[in-house]
């Protein structure tokens, strides 16, 4: 098996509008996916700026999440959380979830995903 390291700095990456419908505000930096040779878990960086949110989404496959910056709230199945840096936040299967800033600064998080294909949506 030939394994490859793959290095990228956060600043290297272009912020893309996140285009998912529900999603305002918000934009991703696909750090690790399958164009670098990732086949099952992807690495992306969120920014949600004031006033933002995530869509109101379900996967089947989990989501941990690692907040950097900024404050907000998790909403994961029917409960509510208020979320700061150096909070972790786990998504299980198949639940509907969302982030949202509470102040004008910009949430800023980290969000490690499973690859599609591994739970048949391929």
């Amino acid at each position: 098996m030939n394994i490859t390291m793959f290095t990228i700095n956060v600043h290297q990456k272009e912020a893309k509008p996140l285009e998912k419908q529900g999603a305002h505000k918000v934009l991703v930096k696909y750090l690790i996916d399958r164009v670098d040779g990732a086949q099952k878990f992807f690495l992306r960086h969120y920014t949600v700026e004031a006033g933002g949110y995530t869509p109101l989404d379900r996967h089947p496959y989990e989501h941990q999440v690692y907040i950097l910056e900024g404050r907000g709230l998790a909403r994961v199945g029917d409960q509510e959380m208020e979320v700061k840096p150096g909070d972790a936040v786990f998504v299980p299967s198949n639940t509907v979830h969302q982030f949202l800033t509470v102040e004008s600064n910009p949430l800023t998080f980290l969000c490690i995903k499973g690859a599609e294909e591994l739970y048949g949506e391929g």
